[in-house]
């Protein structure tokens, strides 16, 4: 069994949407904090590495302000070209 390491995040985006939704957004920035089991998500204007990199901040910023400090990031490969 593979133990996890304590502070493993995991980010991923959503395919985008159909169409863009009524406040401009087309694709969804998801986080996933091992430890707390939190899922914050953000929802994105583009998937321009400038959205990415501020949702991930963002998310970031958020868990960081709860207390928890992330130190390793899993990401696919869409995300791992901005971040």
């Amino acid at each position: 069994m593979c133990r996890q390491k304590k502070g493993t995040i995991y980010v991923d985006l959503t395919e985008r949407f159909l169409i863009r939704s009524l406040k401009g957004n087309v694709s969804i920035f998801v986080l996933f904090d091992n430890n707390t089991n939190a899922i914050p998500v953000q929802p994105i204007p583009s998937t321009t590495n400038e959205s990415i990199i501020r949702a991930f901040t963002k998310k970031i910023n958020y868990l960081t302000a709860k207390g928890f400090k992330p130190v390793l990031n899993v990401i696919d490969n869409v995300v791992s070209k901005a971040i």
